[in-house]
């Protein structure tokens, strides 16, 4: 299951066989652990829901999925646990021997990787960045970076799944970043629109790679080839077909070019304009697929333009994300004017 392969590709670091440590060795007072004023582990354990991913295997919810599965216990299985548990799934040899406690859940070395030679130093303030990529430290610096790292449990799941009703899963890096209880400190809204961009484009990437084992990706694919070629610059960079071969590599020269790119209220209010337009030419259900890929990239950047603007659309906002919950009940001329509400509301005002 190539959703497994890339879990595993992503917990093994440039030196190949770094031991992970766990959780606790960063949540010392001295380092993360909230002594020092850092408090991403303490952030971790209380706020965010990757410390509980583990949790939702022993639920009723999950013990359906895997019977349909023919799974005995999820909490168990590689194939839950590679995303709801990451540790359970590397090899004994790489796990400290003093590591005692479990580490369930989706902990610190899941997303920066393996800490056994980068722990006692890459806080140094005369530790340069390449010092600690070389130990280990997975380099999260960039929106591709980050979207590579997020889209192989939050956008690739396996047709298999799915049909044994597990969710389906919408991937956007923008709103997770803003959402999401922050351990970072390199991150503000203004970055939302690129945030948005790079990751679809990732998306459609690994989209991409599913199409021949899940058809379902079709409509998928379609629609986020449509928005990104229309509204995001993306034609320079896709082709005007969407053959899943040529379409998943420049979807990924779309995603590390979007990343190089900086972005400004300007930039970002100029691609809002593009993006709502696009609502013209979602003209019935059958455009559904569309719909569900403008709200996101409508949310993200609206969120680009400001606090201000965020707040003031928040009514408009819970509007659209109403407007796409079921095919069945998609009225395409109120989601229009649901867009054309929103774009109202955060116009630039004299």
């Amino acid at each position: 299951m190539r959703t497994i392969i890339i879990i595993l590709a992503m917990a093994v670091s440039a030196a190949g066989a770094d031991k992970f440590l766990g959780w606790q060795s960063c949540s010392t007072t001295g380092c993360h652990g909230g002594g020092s004023g850092d408090d991403q582990v303490l952030t971790w354990q209380k706020l965010d829901r990757h410390s509980r991913a583990y949790g939702t295997l022993i639920s009723e919810r999950s013990k359906r999925i895997a019977d349909a599965l023919k799974i005995a216990e999820p909490a168990k299985s590689a194939q839950c646990t590679v995303c709801h548990s990451p540790m359970e799934s590397a090899a004994p040899e790489r796990i400290a021997k003093n590591l005692k406690a479990p580490n369930h859940g989706v902990s610190c070395e899941a997303c920066h990787g393996p800490a056994e030679n980068y722990l006692r130093f890459h806080t140094r303030p005369d530790v340069t960045a390449a010092q600690r990529v070389a130990a280990g430290l997975r380099d999260l610096d960039s929106s591709h970076a980050r979207a590579n790292s997020c889209v192989g449990c939050h956008g690739n799941i396996g047709a298999e799944l799915l049909t044994a009703g597990h969710p389906t899963l919408r991937f956007e890096l923008a709103r997770q970043l803003v959402e999401m209880p922050p351990h970072w400190k390199d991150f503000d809204q203004q970055q939302s629109a690129q945030a948005w961009l790079v990751s679809q484009a990732v998306l459609l990437r690994e989209l991409c790679w599913q199409a021949a084992k899940n058809p379902g990706t079709a409509r998928r694919i379609e629609a986020l080839h449509w928005i990104l070629r229309e509204s995001a610059d993306g034609a320079a960079h896709l082709p005007p077909t969407v053959e899943p071969g040529p379409l998943r590599t420049s979807a990924d020269t779309l995603a590390k070019a979007a990343s190089a790119v900086k972005w400004n209220t300007a930039k970002t209010r100029a691609q809002f304009d593009r993006t709502a337009a696009l609502a013209s030419q979602v003209k019935d259900a059958a455009a559904f697929s569309r719909a569900e890929a403008l709200v996101p990239a409508l949310r993200a950047l609206t969120l680009g333009l400001g606090k201000d603007a965020a707040a003031k659309a928040k009514t408009q906002l819970i509007a659209l994300d109403l407007a796409i919950r079921s095919p069945a009940t998609f009225d395409a001329q109120k989601f229009a004017g649901a867009v054309a509400d929103l774009a109202s509301v955060v116009a630039t005002r004299p």
